[in-house]
């Protein structure tokens, strides 16, 4: 072996499913351009959703599921992006 390749070359990371429907790619876009959304995001267990102004940091997905990480209201947010309703 001649050493230890860059992750970049054995590390391809995806955002898009196979089945999309760019709510994924419409968050990572407004975290890029560091602008302050809108969302509706329901809580587990609850039938509606509480709007809330975000600025965004970013997209982590793990365990197979996207979260949006967030500030919101001066305080770091995690929301499972399955739960965002409306942007």
């Amino acid at each position: 072996m001649l050493g230890t390749p860059p992750l970049s070359e054995v590390l391809l990371i995806d955002p898009s499913g196979w089945f999309t429907t760019g709510k994924e790619l419409g968050l990572l876009t407004a975290a890029r351009e560091r602008r302050r959304i809108r969302l509706c995001y329901r809580r587990s267990g609850e039938t509606s959703g509480q709007w809330l102004t975000a600025d965004p940091y970013g997209l982590v997905n793990k365990a197979g599921s996207w979260y949006l990480v967030a500030d919101v209201d001066g305080h770091p947010r995690m929301f499972n992006t399955s739960r965002i309703e409306e942007r």
